[in-house]
């Protein structure tokens, strides 16, 4: 969970794809003043197709100036997460009458950075002394050359070097991850990776009675571009036919955004599991979920295995599947509840 919380000063926001998700938490204190948040509204919708999402999981309660805040900013149907806890407490419904469109998460907000009142303030006053200086500049340069095209309104000026570190802001925090997730598809003898965003469970309806429960996904291009090298080197690293597993594990030792946006918010590789009597496991990864006191396990396996051995009529399981069970059957009578809060522990130590 982010340790990051919104005040009268800053909100904390993580960038990825077309998303620029603003994350409440219990809150220090009040939000920004509404003509800030107005102001900062102004400047997302110069952004191209830059979309407002609002997480409100953890916020003890829907205020006014959080609902001023989000249609300041995002407008009358803004999208807002929620969380369990929320959606128990009839947030969902309340909200949906509200005119907000609701997308239920898990978790919590990771991979956040506050963005402080200067950037998007209506009175920028840390920006008046450079447009000022900029203002003389421009019209020394028009006296030398009648040619020369400046802005004279110094009003303007600020509010152009303003947007400028507001969008050089948001760009540097684009590669923070907070709704991404990577899928593996095949494209003909090759494994492409492909970045997407798949959070809302829809029911989608066939002919007759049936109603399938789908979960759509949004193809986020922009994020692959954002995150070429690394999808480019992983498909590289997984189509070649002489890796290794120990080749995957550094690669995602080096990039945990791969795990972390599978709702996970620390990735420990290969801890040791101290045990009595029959020496130490050493799984590939730990995983330290959002919502859980318990983390998973991952090992990583090459797709070199058969699943089924056999004839038609006598097929049965292939000799690494049983070992695959047998490996989880040590996980399981390990005598140590490996937990999140421990293994923090452990990493600080």
């Amino acid at each position: 969970m982010s340790t990051n919380e919104v005040s009268e000063d800053e909100i904390p926001v993580s960038v990825e794809d077309k998303f620029v998700v603003f994350a409440f938490g219990k809150g220090r204190s009040l939000c920004p003043h509404s003509n800030d948040t107005h102001h900062l509204g102004g400047m997302l919708s110069r952004l191209n197709n830059i979309v407002p999402i609002f997480d409100l999981r953890g916020l003890e309660g829907y205020y006014n100036d959080v609902d001023q805040l989000i249609r300041n900013i995002g407008g009358e149907y803004s999208y807002v997460i929620l969380g369990g806890n929320e959606i128990d407490a009839g947030w969902d419904h309340e909200l949906t009458v509200r005119g907000l469109k609701t997308i239920q998460a898990k978790g919590q907000a990771s991979g956040t950075t506050l963005i402080h009142k200067s950037l998007f303030g209506a009175n920028p006053e840390a920006f008046a002394d450079e447009a000022s200086k900029l203002l003389q500049l421009n019209m020394h340069l028009a006296t030398i050359n009648p040619s020369h095209k400046y802005i004279k309104n110094l009003a303007e000026l600020e509010w152009s070097l303003q947007f400028d570190k507001f969008s050089e802001f948001i760009t540097s925090n684009h590669r923070n991850s907070l709704l991404l997730e990577f899928v593996m598809a095949a494209k003909g003898e090759s494994i492409v990776l492909c970045p997407y965003h798949g959070n809302a469970i829809h029911n989608v309806e066939t002919k007759g009675n049936t109603v399938l429960v789908g979960r759509p996904a949004v193809i986020a291009r922009n994020t692959r571009a954002v995150f070429y090298d690394e999808t480019t080197e992983f498909e590289r690293l997984i189509n070649e036919k002489t890796v290794k597993e120990h080749h995957v594990q550094k690669f995602l030792e080096r990039n945990p955004n791969f795990l972390k946006g599978l709702n996970y918010q620390n990735i420990y590789p290969q801890l040791v599991l101290e045990r009595d009597d029959d020496g130490a496991l050493i799984p590939d990864f730990i995983l330290e979920p959002f919502d859980g006191a318990f983390c998973d396990i991952l090992d990583i396996k090459l797709p070199k295995q058969k699943l089924l051995v056999g004839g038609k009529d006598r097929g049965q399981l292939a000799a690494g599947l049983h070992e695959v069970a047998a490996q989880l059957r040590e996980y399981a009578s390990a005598k140590q509840v490996w937990q999140a809060q421990y293994f923090q522990e452990y990493v600080r130590l």
